[in-house]
């Protein structure tokens, strides 16, 4: 087995790497939530603001793979989702001393306490948490 030192860079490695990013999607950084962790572009990610107590997603931010959301909240707060979505992970960057849960229209839902992420998802009724806050 070759030493570390004597291991070379093949000549073409940025041409691989951009072959790769076309095929399969930059990488990005996630957004504000200090763990330096990566996810594929393709996986895609949305910021949410928050500014009412009771707000529902978009499309873009109802299909994305990561959510961060943020605002000042002023009350306890609601994000309301579709029946049947995710696994996504959910960034709450939100200032204020108040709560941020997301649920579906009828059923009950899971929060997410301010600068902590955590995995969810709606299984047709509830929102449920796959992770414990991390």
């Amino acid at each position: 087995m070759p030493k570390h030192s004597e291991i070379s860079e093949p000549s073409n490695i940025h041409e691989e790497k951009h072959a790769h990013d076309a095929a399969f999607g930059t990488v990005l950084q996630f957004q504000g939530d200090g763990t330096g962790e990566s996810v594929p572009a393709q996986l895609g990610q949305d910021e949410v603001v928050m500014v009412s107590a009771l707000q529902g997603l978009s499309v873009a931010e109802a299909a994305a793979a990561y959510l961060k959301f943020s605002g000042t909240l002023t009350g306890a707060s609601v994000a309301v989702v579709p029946d049947t979505w995710g696994p996504v992970f959910v960034t709450n960057a939100c200032t204020g001393a108040f709560g941020l849960s997301l649920s579906t229209s009828g059923g009950t839902g899971v929060s997410v306490t301010v600068g902590k992420t955590r995995g969810l998802l709606a299984n047709g009724v509830d929102v449920v948490a796959l992770t414990a806050e991390m």
